[in-house]
Formats: structure tokens, sequence, C-alpha cells
């Protein structure tokens, strides 16, 4: 009889500790969502990107590994994921935005602003890569839908260099922020 309760209980608790697994529905990654800043914490930001050419992925930024810094010259926008955290490409990856602190809703280009930088590195747990707007063979198209004292939100098109190897991306994505 004692063993019998013994196996009961350790099948309850079994039962107990594998339906929370089991009865979990598992969230939809088809779709893209555009990232929206008032949905953002106070300091934290998002990218999302679609990466194609010498390295291919599609960038989902996770709000744990995100921030945003704003000084009275610069808007740094880091933003980050890792497969441990359900990134969608290598084991690492980062996308990181430098805009001016001024900057107002419009579209402009990398290549007609000083200081912006749009800048990508992608690893795989045993080499990392890196492309940036400042590289080679660069030209990226962003527009700037909401500029604020708080928030930031745009879009991006454009292609990023990585002199060293002699390789270019193109990446199409959107970011938000809150400061």
């Amino acid at each position: 009889m004692k063993k019998q309760l013994i196996n009961l209980m350790l099948a309850a608790t079994l039962f107990a500790l594998a339906n929370p697994l089991t009865s979990c529905t598992k969230k939809d990654t088809t779709a893209t969502p555009t990232p929206s800043s008032p949905t953002l914490a106070k300091g934290k930001s998002s990218v999302t990107a679609t990466i194609t050419g010498s390295y291919t992925g599609t960038f989902k930024s996770n709000e744990v590994m995100s921030s945003v810094a704003k000084s009275s010259a610069i808007i740094n926008i880091a933003s980050a994921t890792s497969s441990a955290l359900g990134g969608s490409g290598g084991l690492s990856e980062q996308f990181m935005i430098i805009l001016p602190a001024n900057i107002a809703v419009g579209t402009y280009n990398t290549r007609d602003l000083t200081g912006v930088s749009f800048t990508y590195v992608g690893s795989n747990g045993t080499s990392a890569s890196g492309w940036t707007s400042g590289g080679f063979e660069t030209n990226i198209n962003f527009k700037v839908t909401k500029s604020t004292a708080e928030e930031i939100e745009g879009a991006f098109e454009g292609t990023m260099g990585e002199e060293e190897k002699n390789t270019t991306i193109s990446a199409k994505g959107t970011f938000a922020a809150k400061f």
C-alpha cells in the first residue's frame, strides 16, 4: 500500500510538472510585427530585419537584450538576440543604429548624413561577421516615422558592407525605441 501511495504521488507530481509544458501554446513567429515604441519599456529598443546576401536570416531583437541611449548629440539604438533566447539566426546577433539626437520625421540616406550608422553583426558560435553602413558599397535609405522627446520609430532598407571579407548584405527592417 505504501509503495502504491508513493507511485501515485510520483505520478501526480510528474503530471503537475509536465502539464504546463504540454498545455502551452506556441507563439506564432511567422508574422514580423512592426516595432512600436509605446509597447516598449523606458530605455528599451526593438529592431526587426530581413537580411539577405552573404549572410541570410531574420533578425528580431529580444527586449531583454536591447537598450537605447540618447545624449545631446546622438541616439544609440542597440538590439540583440541569441538562439538561447529564441533568436532565429546564429548563436548571437546584434543590430546597432546611431542617429543624430535632433533627427526629425522624414526620409534620409546614410550617405547624406554624418555620424549615422547601421551595423549588423552575426555569429554562429565559431566565427562572426559584421556589416556596417560605414563600409564599402553601402547605401541605407531610412525613414523616421516618429520622433519625439521620448520615442523614435522608423524603417530602413539598403546594403551594408564588410571590407575585410569584401562582402555585402541587404537589410530591410524597422526600429523603435523609448528613451
